[in-house]
């Protein structure tokens, strides 16, 4: 483990914790997808974080394999793993990294991945990750939508190159289409993150921006306090508007 690791999930936790977005995309994909599946016998949660996908979905199948570069958090949905009698097994890596070429899953998730991608690597790791769904299955894409106050904040705070590095999920449909994937259909859902103090907000920008803004001048800090300010202070709290996309690829 690195301090890198428990910071993001620090970071990642605020997020996960006062989001309404799981409440929605969670059972749309049990509701929706799951009984279009001709069999359950694999998922596969492609960045599983803290295990939001992996808990639920693991209990519609046979057996559940993770993928989590962060240690703190693979360990912590292993061990849940466990004790929940789940057959759950897992790699602690980089999803480009892993050798899946014996992975053949009924569901493949990846949640929220692409931001922690570099661009010229985001191609390969969807194609990777749809290359392990088994005929009949589907793979679920999810990312904040154009429309949402994060995406704002981004072309807010950010140069527009780093802006542009960052991805949404129509922008992502209109390059997969260029790829020449089909059978894909998008679903959007409004969400918000709520927190009720400064320093958290703080902090959930820091993690938001991925590295792309440092806020240790005084040009920066002024221009996050004045985004706050003017955009996310509530009368009882800190709110930032968190739209989703949820993409479903069918995969004949």
């Amino acid at each position: 483990m690195t301090a890198y690791d428990q910071t993001y999930k620090e970071q990642f936790d605020l997020l996960t914790f006062h989001t309404n977005e799981y409440a929605q995309s969670v059972p749309f994909v049990e509701q929706t997808i799951l009984p279009k599946l001709a069999e359950r016998k694999h998922f596969l949660d492609v960045g599983a974080g803290r295990g939001t996908f992996t808990m639920p979905m693991s209990r519609h199948f046979e057996q559940t394999t993770i993928v989590e570069p962060n240690t703190v958090y693979f360990n912590e949905v292993a061990d849940w793993g466990k004790g929940a009698g789940v057959n759950l097994a897992g790699h602690n890596a980089d999803w480009l990294k892993v050798d899946s070429s014996n992975i053949q899953a009924d569901l493949v998730v990846l949640s929220h991945v692409l931001y922690f991608v570099p661009s010229e690597n985001r191609s390969r790791l969807i194609r990777k990750a749809y290359d392990a769904v088994k005929p009949g299955g589907y793979m679920i894409l999810i990312l904040i939508s154009a429309t949402s106050g994060i995406t704002r904040l981004y072309r807010s705070l950010l140069t527009p190159e780093n802006y542009r590095e960052l991805p949404c999920i129509e922008e992502t449909v209109v390059n997969m289409h260029h790829e020449g994937y089909d059978n894909m259909h998008l679903t959007l859902f409004d969400a918000d993150i709520h927190l009720p103090t400064l320093e958290e907000m703080y902090e959930l920008i820091d993690f938001l921006v991925t590295g792309k803004i440092v806020f240790d001048t005084d040009e920066n800090i002024q221009k996050r306090e004045a985004y706050i300010q003017n955009h996310l202070k509530t009368a009882t709290d800190y709110s930032i508007n968190s739209n989703i996309g949820v993409l479903a690829i069918h995969k004949p």
